[in-house]
């Protein structure tokens, strides 16, 4: 699939106001399951250091690394792509993700 980050946040966005799915398979989309404690059907829990919980999801392949993230009230979400050959994936996304969330 090709696309850019603006599309991602189109998907996000969308899926996010429930235009996508009904309420009750959003909400199952975003409920974890018992086996991995972070991801429902899809979407990604992942509480921050800060205290503030995100959702979305993340994916990659060697080289680089994406994410499209919301907060649970909807109030804020970050799209990012970012090339990793060259360095600490788990380093700059963390980074990235304190920096769009927590400040």
């Amino acid at each position: 699939m090709i696309s850019t980050t603006a599309d991602l946040d189109t998907f996000l966005t969308t899926q996010l106001r429930g235009e996508l799915l009904p309420p009750a398979e959003l909400a199952q989309l975003e409920t974890p399951d018992q086996f991995s404690h972070a991801y429902g059907l899809g979407m990604q829990i992942i509480p921050l250091p800060c205290g503030i919980t995100v959702d979305g999801h993340e994916g990659g392949i060697y080289g680089y690394s994406d994410f499209v993230l919301s907060t649970l009230d909807r109030a804020r979400r970050v799209e990012v792509a970012v090339t990793t050959a060259n360095g600490p994936s788990g380093q700059v996304a963390e980074t990235l993700l304190e920096d769009a969330f927590c400040r």
